[in-house]
């Protein structure tokens, strides 16, 4: 095996490829095709998985998604012991065979986190990888500090994820809501350039605080945020249709579009003129329709496949079959937002 090494004879980036393009091309090792993206939080990874991962032609629940002999794992496994049996007998790069000196240090909050807020007057916690980097849990952290006032999720929707374990033990799966909803005294807030479907997010995130008892209508404020209708989660089905493991299917791109071209619903328009919201929802649902049109499917094939993903809810099924899908959307948001009295303000 011939290593390129840099000038200070460690081995390159440039080596470990140039092995894998050598192998694969050589046939010397295969790797199972998968629809499975990376990116997407923990909580998506599950829905993926549960979707790819097979027993006894059933999907793959609880701790079968474990087993090495379920689905998918049995290829990866193949593939590992695959390329173990490979490079197993290569001799040893010497760089990597050394004993570590350095000492891990866990630092309090006292020591690294405390300074930092006294010294800011905001603090931002963007996310510079592929999520799961524990934003949540920072933002958790300083959210409790005495002096932090306001927490404020700025952008994006529910395609995000973050846990966060309450004072009471409790286990809280966040999508929208910020981390710092848990400690009282805080202001929350859902920033204007978010974008929020309210059915999901009163029966995935306000139904966790109201089963807990959790007063967030005094802490918890939404603003004019963009609305994720059931036709943005189906564009997301449609357009990933030969993979739809390839997106999360909770509308993210389409909604986006839809918020940068000034189409579309904003919560504002729920408690203005409906026929002006009915207008700009018809208008919007046109490439819904192109959408369709352009796949050459129709809604009983594409309701048929909605109904095979379990990732796609109950009330996107309800739109497909809606024969008046304006109106079905208009009276779904009057339920989950106009005249629910646990819809934060």
């Amino acid at each position: 095996m011939v290593c390129i090494r840099d000038h200070v004879g460690k081995i390159t980036v440039a080596a470990a490829v140039a092995l894998g393009v050598y192998l694969y091309r050589n046939r010397r090792i295969r790797f199972p095709k998968s629809n499975l993206i990376f990116g997407d939080e923990d909580e998506q990874q599950e829905e993926q998985l549960s979707n790819s991962l097979h027993s006894g032609g059933h999907f793959a629940t609880g701790a079968q998604k474990l087993l090495i002999s379920s689905g998918y794992n049995a290829e990866l496994v193949r593939a590992r012991h695959a390329a173990h049996n490979i490079v197993k007998d290569l001799p040893p790069i010497p760089e990597l065979s050394y004993t570590p000196s350095a000492k891990y240090h866990e630092a309090t909050k006292e020591e690294v986190l405390n300074p930092l807020i006294d010294d800011s007057d905001c603090i931002l916690v963007p996310g510079a990888y592929f999520g799961d980097e524990g934003k949540g849990k920072t933002v958790d952290a300083i959210a409790r500090h005495p002096a932090v006032k306001v927490v404020a999720r700025v952008n994006s929707g529910e395609n995000a994820g973050h846990t966060v374990f309450g004072d009471n033990g409790h286990k809280y799966d966040f999508h929208l809501c910020p981390s710092g909803l848990l400690t009282p005294g805080k202001v929350n807030v859902i920033g204007p350039e978010c974008v929020m479907d309210p059915v999901s997010f009163m029966e995935r995130e306000i139904s966790q605080l109201t089963a807990t008892s959790v007063a967030y209508l005094d802490r918890l404020f939404v603003g004019n945020v963009h609305l994720v209708c059931p036709h943005h989660k189906l564009l997301d089905l449609i357009k990933s249709w030969e993979s739809p493991n390839s997106s999360t299917l909770q509308g993210m791109g389409p909604v986006h579009a839809s918020k940068a071209s000034r189409s579309g619903l904003r919560l504002d328009h729920l408690f203005n003129d409906r026929a002006e919201a009915l207008k700009r929802l018809e208008q919007d649902m046109r490439v819904y329709y192109g959408a369709l049109k352009d796949l050459g499917v129709g809604e009983e094939e594409l309701l048929a496949k909605a109904k095979a993903n379990n990732k796609i809810q109950k009330h996107v099924l309800g739109f497909i079959e809606a024969k008046d899908k304006g109106n079905y959307v208009l009276s779904l948001f009057d339920r989950y937002v106009v005249n629910n009295d646990e819809f934060p303000r």
